[in-house]
């Protein structure tokens, strides 16, 4: 399964606390099964497109950042995926 994940900056977070967020995801690396990850050019936050089996180990990646950033989780299908489906539902 495909899971698209945004996420932001949580609001008035410190210089202190943006270099214990790098500090923290150069340990930990891209979550495992990243099919890419994108960053917004205004720093505001970024896209990651991770390939998992399940919800549960995006959930456990996440965890590691919620101090530091906001999330929205969604599980998304590519358009092959999902044509088929649109095209039976409009008989």
């Amino acid at each position: 399964m495909l899971f698209l994940t945004s996420y932001r900056a949580k609001p008035f977070m410190s210089k202190a606390d943006q270099k214990r967020l790098l500090d923290l995801f150069g340990q930990a690396g891209a979550a495992p099964g990243t099919v890419a990850h994108y960053v917004a050019a205004d720093n505001s936050g970024g896209w990651t497109l991770v390939e998992a089996d399940s919800l549960a180990e995006g959930y456990a990646a996440i965890l590691k950042y919620e101090e530091f950033l906001e999330f929205d989780l969604t599980p998304v299908l590519t358009i092959d995926e999902a044509v088929p489906h649109l095209l039976e539902a409009l008989k």
